[in-house]
């Protein structure tokens, strides 16, 4: 079971890497859109929330296309997991990214407590492919523009990350934080969001 977190912390850290990479601009460019979430972003979110069928159905195409064998590869003898591009599902979801802080240097600490928390606490029965995924749902990334944080009041944006996983049939987020950037990564909330 190490052995599959191991897995699954490394087929994020590639997806994540890889999101990353695609970025145009430089790295200033990026942390000024971090650190100060844009009226932009807030609008491309309202237009996306506005239709909530069209976009139940577009984060359940996205879901279920992301968990195709398609997305698995062997790199070096290791197992690595891709998802698909957001963005060819859910027009606006990487305008909407771009309010989540800047990747941590302990990224993997941060999905290995994702990962105990979901095997030991929860013990969550494992019904997709990876036990844990990057969340394909936008709505999730209000955590970092909303003033009333709800369960993660009091964390820095920059010391957040969430991610999605299928509690029996329904898609829930796991919230880890730290209380600073030299912190520890602990569970902070398990919900349908960061309020719930």
């Amino acid at each position: 079971m190490k052995k599959i977190i191991k897995l699954a912390v490394l087929s994020c850290i590639v997806v994540t890497l890889t999101a990353c990479g695609n970025r145009e601009g430089t790295d200033d460019d990026y942390m000024n859109n971090k650190t100060e979430p844009t009226k932009n972003v807030e609008s491309v979110l309202e237009k996306i929330e506005a239709d909530d069928e069209l976009l139940e159905k577009q984060i359940g195409e996205y879901r279920k296309e992301r968990d195709k064998d398609k997305y698995t590869k062997e790199v070096n003898g290791t197992i690595i997991n891709t998802q698909p591009n957001e963005e060819d599902y859910i027009k606006g979801f990487d305008e909407v990214r771009k309010v989540e802080p800047k990747l941590p240097d302990d990224l993997e600490e941060a999905y290995e407590e994702v990962g105990r928390y979901l095997e030991e606490d929860k013990k969550l029965e494992q019904k997709t492919k990876d036990l844990y995924y990057l969340p394909a749902d936008p709505r999730v990334y209000k955590v970092y523009i909303d003033e009333d944080k709800g369960k993660l009041q009091g964390y820095d944006n920059e010391n957040i990350i969430v991610m999605e996983y299928l509690d029996g049939d329904t898609w829930k987020f796991v919230y880890v934080a730290k209380e600073n950037k030299d912190g520890q990564w602990k569970f902070v909330h398990d919900g349908i969001n960061h309020k719930e």
